[in-house]
């Protein structure tokens, strides 16, 4: 814990930033948070960061969540292009995996910083990236064809032909580049494609996204978790995501815990356990059953369980959401809501003010707590405005939340900037393995 809390210290020094800290009111981010107040007031009193805010008005806000908070988003299949490169590609450290026909591994790198099709389209949904692919290359090869023209001389005026010669040996080496980045894009998409036909990802993304939305499709969702053309893997996961939103003790809940047998084998997603001890025969489920159980115990109201610790605000207002997409509203995922309760301006207010709006709002500050590491004061998040976030996960961040969190920002007009980091990217796939290995040690 105390490496998170000096990774984010060092990010803050580097921006010479002070910002206020919010963060949840339970589990590992209250802790980090705590210590990272204690750690920025120290930089302050030794001078290595500046004081230079002399009110909470303005000043950015750092907010710490942990990934308990929302589990179902981070387990949901994603369809942009850049979710893709890291659940299907398993993009790390700017490297992806691209499997070919002949069955054989070939990594690719990808620069996000300098690659114009991965900044143009990586929040892009996969349907429109061939399609983007063509026409990217379309435009390379006429731009190399008039350049080509231009080059080839001919005429009587041999200053003009050095011209261009010149620019087309300037030219040249980023033409190559581009040429390499579109033919790696395309390489990438053919695989992609391929996967996605393989474990029906569309399938699966458009009726999790429905359930995270509060739109259950029940014969769908009774399809895919019987179909033995998916796999395990991904049918565990829509199901858990179908358990998580659904509401405990809810018609719909009783339907989801119906499914529970069609993924219910004893199939090991982590192998380094012991092999000794006989894995449950779906681990990530019985911890899940776990946390809920225990978070009801602790509080012993059902109502406050979904608001206590662990299990977060996401569940806590999916009636919320699913109303906002009934009136053909733009649906936020659960931490873009906050933010967006936290970044309030005067728009933000008078968006908040009609009924249950209003009562979203009041509920979304009421997860968090703020204090001030200058002074080491709590902070009323109600009377402060922020126009700078930075957002950071503990527990693995979601390539989902990156993206939706960027869709908000766009929408802002250039009024508020987000930022988001974590302690690791983590896939769906991997988040499922991480509940499987906490389900099994429950048997210990």
């Amino acid at each position: 814990m105390n490496s998170i809390v000096e990774g984010v210290c060092h990010v803050l020094m580097s921006l010479d930033m002070l910002p206020i800290i919010a963060h949840s009111k339970t589990g590992a981010a209250e802790e980090v948070a705590r210590r990272l107040s204690v750690r920025l007031s120290d930089a302050v009193k030794e001078g290595s960061l500046s004081d230079s805010t002399s009110s909470s008005y303005g000043r950015p806000l750092i907010l710490l969540v942990d990934r308990t908070s929302d589990i179902a988003t981070a387990l949901h299949h994603p369809f942009t292009y850049r979710g893709l490169l890291v659940e299907v590609g398993g993009m790390r450290l700017n490297k992806c995996t691209v499997r070919g026909a002949d069955g054989n591994d070939e990594v690719v790198e990808i620069d996000p910083d300098r690659d114009n099709f991965y900044l143009e389209n990586a929040a892009r949904e996969f349907g429109v990236i061939g399609e983007n692919i063509q026409e990217a290359l379309a435009a390379y090869k006429a731009e190399y064809q008039a350049l080509a023209e231009q080059s080839a001389g001919g005429g009587d005026d041999s200053y003009s032909d050095a011209n261009a010669m010149s620019r087309l040996l300037a030219t040249a080496p980023l033409l190559a580049e581009e040429k390499r980045s579109l033919d790696t894009h395309a390489k990438l998409a053919y695989s992609f494609l391929r996967v996605i036909q393989d474990r029906l990802l569309d399938h699966f993304h458009g009726v999790e996204s429905g359930i995270l939305r509060g739109n259950m499709d029940r014969a769908e969702v009774t399809r895919l978790l019987g179909s033995s053309n998916c796999s395990l893997e991904d049918r565990q996961r829509l199901f858990l995501i179908a358990y998580l939103m659904a509401a405990p003790g809810s018609e719909e809940a009783a339907f989801v815990e119906k499914q529970a047998p069609l993924l219910e084998r004893n199939v090991s997603l982590a192998p380094e356990l012991d092999t000794k001890r006989a894995p449950t025969s779906f681990p990530a489920f019985q911890y899940l059953k776990h946390l809920r159980s225990w978070t009801v115990n602790k509080t012993g109201d059902q109502a406050a369980a979904n608001e206590g610790a662990g299990w977060g605000f996401a569940q806590q207002f999916v009636k919320n959401i699913a109303s906002s997409l009934a009136r053909g509203a733009e649906v936020d995922l659960p931490l873009t809501k906050l933010v967006s309760a936290l970044s309030q301006d005067a728009a933000d207010v008078t968006s908040y003010q009609s009924g249950q709006e209003a009562t979203l709002r009041q509920k979304l500050l009421d997860t968090v707590a703020a204090v001030d590491p200058r002074n080491r004061k709590t902070v009323n998040l109600h009377h402060v405005r922020f126009s700078q976030t930075l957002v950071f996960t503990i527990g693995g961040g979601s390539i989902a939340e990156y993206d939706d969190l960027k869709r908000w920002e766009s929408t802002r007009g250039g009024s508020k900037s987000v930022y988001y980091g974590c302690t690791s990217i983590v896939s769906g796939e991997e988040l499922l393995k991480q509940l499987s290995i906490l389900g099994s040690d429950l048997q210990k």
